[in-house]
């Protein structure tokens, strides 16, 4: 599935944009500069409409139009409001969270105040549980302090899931255990065989 990233004002990061229905996405709507749906969407005096940060990216180093050459006056550049009216009404993205948990299908202008306040966007833990989130184990801050990881899902999934994984294993290992297909039963500290 193509993939939308663009530097996130807010962030300063590349937030990929993945659209529901990319495979429908007309042609028309993407720019021939990153080659992916408009963001932000400018047009140009010559006509050719591209993302705001590409043309601006672009322009750092020249001055005439990507497609057609026709030099690029700055003061007639505008933001193209049919464009993304086109983009916001007919196409939604997921959520950039969704494998963290998160279920939001949004249009283009929701997804950009969605991500700020995301329960499952990782960029909103503390510093200690981002490192936690990321490896394989839960770290002793998660494990010893859950009541601060109830606000964010993924933490509390994962602590739901280890804490449910022991109790499961020792309550496991309490009621039976096989043995060389032996089957060997313990009730508390007789063994019944």
């Amino acid at each position: 599935m193509n993939k939308k990233q663009k530097k996130n004002e807010v962030t300063e990061e590349f937030v990929v944009r993945d659209f529901i229905d990319n495979d429908k996405i007309s042609q028309a709507l993407f720019c021939a500069i990153c080659r992916d749906v408009f963001m932000d969407p400018i047009r140009i005096p010559c006509g050719h409409t591209y993302c705001q940060k590409c043309l601006s990216l672009w322009m750092k180093s020249k001055s005439n139009c990507p497609e057609c050459r026709a030099n690029i006056i700055k003061k007639f550049i505008h933001k193209d409001f049919i464009i993304q009216s086109i983009i916001e009404e007919k196409h939604k993205v997921f959520c950039t969270n969704r494998k963290n948990g998160c279920t939001k299908i949004l249009t283009v202008t929701e997804f950009n105040t969605h991500i700020k306040e995301c329960k499952f966007n990782l960029d909103r833990l503390p510093e200690y549980l981002r490192n936690c989130i990321k490896s394989d184990d839960l770290c002793s801050n998660v494990i010893n302090d859950p009541a601060d990881v109830t606000v964010y899902p993924p933490l509390r999934m994962r602590l739901y899931l280890n804490n449910h994984n022991a109790n499961f294993q020792e309550q496991n290992l309490k009621n039976k255990l096989i043995v060389n297909d032996t089957e060997i039963i313990f009730s508390d500290e007789e063994y019944i065989f």
